[in-house]
C-alpha cells in the first residue's frame, strides 16, 4: 500500500481554458487512527486549500487610484 495519494485539483477563475492541474500528495503521516469521513473530508480541504495558497498569487495595478478615489469618496460625504 503507498504511503502517500497524489491529489489532482484546478483553480476555477470563469474564464474558458484558463485552469491548469495542479499535482500534490497527501503523505500518510498526516492521518490519524481516530479520523471519521468529515474529519478526512476537512483534511483533504484543507491540503488543497493549502497547496491552492502556496501556488496561486494575484497582482493588481490600480492600489494607488483606488485609495485616491476611495479618499476622495469619505471627503464627499463628509463635505
Amino acid at each position: 500500500m503507498a504511503d502517500k495519494f497524489k491529489v489532482s485539483w484546478e483553480a476555477h477563475d470563469g474564464y474558458c481554458g484558463g485552469s491548469s492541474p495542479h499535482a500534490f500528495n497527501i503523505h500518510a503521516d498526516a492521518l490519524e487512527d481516530d479520523m471519521d469521513d468529515n474529519a478526512l473530508r476537512t483534511l483533504f480541504c484543507a491540503e488543497v486549500q493549502a497547496d491552492f495558497e502556496q501556488k496561486v498569487s494575484w497582482s493588481s495595478k490600480d492600489e494607488d487610484k483606488f485609495v485616491e478615489w476611495a479618499k476622495a469618496q469619505i471627503t464627499g460625504r463628509c463635505g
